[in-house]
């Protein structure tokens, strides 16, 4: 195996099936994503009983009076020129924009430089109504600058959204390294 390939998974989420701590999602930082005014009422994030790949999912739910969206990330160090692809399940009941609400109901990568200064933000399409168990995807080429990725879960809408079954693949971009072509490949099926 080549150096290069080696690199195929830099990092592995913690608890990508939240079935770690039924009483908060472990390894994932929880923080506001976004504010649609000035009160407390914070989006409710709770783990559930669901079953595509085990017992537990987490759920983030919403309605017209919250005003804070928390969202759930991992962080992992990242080089310019990497391929990241971020993987995640998503089920949606009752997701609508309300009032002065964010279309967001989605998986995001976000780029950071070494200082934590943000270069760019990417998400995956926005779920909305009801849905059953789909695949979100965001994947991207670190670009210049970039030392961190964060991935994670968001949604800022009323309704809820339940995720489950997390992937993130941080790959090199080499031609040559057959690893490397089959991230590529990936990432073409998926887009």
């Amino acid at each position: 195996m080549s150096a290069l390939a080696s690199l195929l998974v830099v990092a592995q989420l913690v608890n990508p099936s939240f079935e770690d701590d039924p009483a908060a999602p472990k390894g994932w930082t929880r923080e506001i994503g976004a504010t649609t005014g000035n009160g407390a009422a914070t989006a409710d994030i709770a783990i559930v009983e669901h079953y595509p790949t085990g017992p537990l999912a987490v759920r983030i739910t919403g309605t017209a009076a919250t005003q804070r969206w928390p969202m759930l990330t991992q962080s992992f160090p990242v080089e310019p020129g990497q391929r990241v692809l971020f993987r995640v399940l998503a089920k949606a009941r009752g997701l609508r924009r309300e009032a002065n609400q964010f279309a967001n109901a989605n998986a995001l990568m976000i780029f950071r430089t070494e200082q934590g200064s943000r270069i760019s933000l990417l998400t995956s399409p926005v779920l909305l109504g009801d849905t059953d168990w789909v695949p979100l995807h965001v994947t991207a080429i670190a670009p210049a600058g970039s030392a961190r990725v964060v991935v994670g879960i968001f949604a800022s809408m009323s309704g809820s959204v339940t995720f489950d079954s997390a992937e993130l693949t941080i790959a090199p971009t080499d031609r040559t390294d057959p690893e490397a072509r089959r991230a590529a490949f990936e990432a073409l099926r998926l887009h």
